[in-house]
């Protein structure tokens, strides 16, 4: 039989430091034992187990400090700012002014290093440039929004996805493979990348960052670049092409007239007559292309006023109605009775009127039916001209508003293809749109012009 005693420590925190039990024995019988070796044993022990009392709480302070220490590092690499770590002994002064300068130190790198992020995430974001940025295990790292929408992916689920995944585009794969070998950069002109084949120039360039190899793509989107270039090379071979045709006839009319033809009345009359129709013409193709480059320019003059439109188209369509009565087509005019007031410039908004109305009495056969009506919609007064004529393929509608463009391949007609053009600007210029409408060739077609109805006040 013995006596026990038992002394638990408490650790820093709370957490069980450990457990000291002191066994004393007694003799058999239950009596104790008789002398001081007992006693001294006993004495030892709860001496042994007092000074590991006394050393175990001695270390909770610097025990804190390390836990302290653990707890802020572990905030501080998550992104957080480390805490400020007390100094509760000398013993651990040093400890803590050092963590504490160290956490200081590390929250001030951190910050930099998530404002230069942000930074470098803005400046991608507003980019018109695609830019992506491939690593060394040819996955994507990076891909700002405007690559993402040249090649119609997500770009925000881009990094980490292999390169032919992300891209979709087989010569752009091909082209930074080719970086990935050299020293400077690989420039692609023109790859046609994405669902409707937008034309890019892509720059690869091979770039380090530490030991890995890293490849930075650049794709400058040129579609628009190109179709501004075909548009003036059009421009240029449509301009080349109406005004060859009456200054050949006008060269031939007067050779002809020098050769002798100006001797006989007759022909003399009439070849007159042809020469004033060809400088007509010409005056005429100026005068539209004057007022077309005015207009893309924004340098067309406008005088605003209240306008009844019913009122104005009405009087632009009788105008035209000799026209229509050489051409055996019946014109009708159908308007509404309401008062339909615009803030427009009368002379542009009759010359567009005059512009959709002659092109639907040329291109409608004799014994057909051209109708213009106004009418309120939706806030809007729309003007529509119908005709019974040749129609319209449903591909070229999109197309019969550009300068030059004649449905006819082969130029034939009459005119220089200026006026929808025209009309077009006219009706933006007026804050309105304009359309076309057709079923398809020999099915006739519409034209319409809407434009905003005016405030009462």
């Amino acid at each position: 039989m013995g006596l026990r005693a038992r002394l638990v420590l408490a650790g820093v925190s709370g957490v069980l430091a450990g457990v000291v039990t002191v066994w004393i024995a007694l003799a058999a019988g239950g009596e104790t034992p008789s002398g001081l070796g007992a006693w001294g044993a006993a004495g030892l022990a709860i001496g042994f187990g007092v000074t590991a009392a006394l050393t175990l709480l001695a270390m909770r302070v610097p025990l804190r400090t390390i836990a302290a220490v653990r707890v802020g590092l572990a905030r501080a690499t998550g992104g957080e700012a480390a805490p400020i770590v007390p100094a509760e002994g000398a013993g651990t002064a040093e400890l803590a002014r050092m963590f504490n300068e160290a956490a200081l130190l590390l929250d001030i790198r951190l910050r930099a290093i998530r404002q230069s992020h942000a930074q470098l995430k803005a400046v991608l974001s507003a980019m018109t440039d695609g830019v992506v940025i491939v690593d060394e295990e040819e996955a994507v790292a990076l891909m700002n929004p405007a690559a993402g929408s040249l090649l119609d992916v997500d770009a925000e689920n881009a990094p980490g996805r292999s390169l032919p995944d992300a891209l979709r585009d087989h010569e752009l794969v091909a082209v930074c493979q080719r970086a990935r070998t050299a020293d400077d950069t690989v420039s692609e002109s023109l790859v046609a990348v994405g669902p409707h084949g937008r034309s890019v120039q892509v720059l690869a360039t091979p770039i380090r960052l530490g030991d890995m190899r890293h490849i930075v793509l650049v794709l400058h989107d040129l579609t628009e670049v190109r179709a501004t270039a075909a548009a003036r090379r059009d421009f240029v071979a449509n301009v080349s092409h109406e005004l060859r045709t009456p200054v050949t006839s006008l060269r031939a009319l007067v050779e002809s007239l020098q050769a002798g033809a100006a001797d006989d009345p007759e022909l003399r009359t009439d070849f007159l007559r042809r020469i004033d129709g060809e400088i007509d013409r010409l005056a005429a193709m100026t005068a539209e292309l004057l007022d077309l480059a005015a207009a893309e320019a924004g340098r067309m003059s406008r005088q605003f006023e209240r306008i009844n439109l019913g009122d104005l188209v009405r009087q632009s369509a009788e105008r035209l109605r000799p026209q229509a009565e050489r051409g055996g087509v019946m014109l009708d005019i159908d308007s509404s009775p309401t008062l339909l007031t615009v803030s427009a410039d009368p002379e542009q908004t009759d010359r567009m009127v005059v512009n959709l109305l002659h092109n639907a009495i040329k291109f409608t056969p004799p014994g057909g039916l051209v109708r213009v009506s106004v009418r309120a919609e939706d806030g809007d007064a729309v003007v529509r001209v119908q005709d019974s004529g040749v129609g319209i393929e449903p591909e070229e509608l999109p197309r019969v508003f550009e300068r030059f463009y004649k449905i006819d391949p082969s130029r034939a007609g009459e005119g220089a293809g200026l006026g929808l053009a025209i009309a077009k600007h006219t009706a933006l210029q007026h804050g309105g749109r304009i359309w076309a409408e057709s079923d398809g060739p020999d099915r006739g077609s519409v034209f319409a012009v809407a434009l905003p109805v005016a405030d009462e006040n």
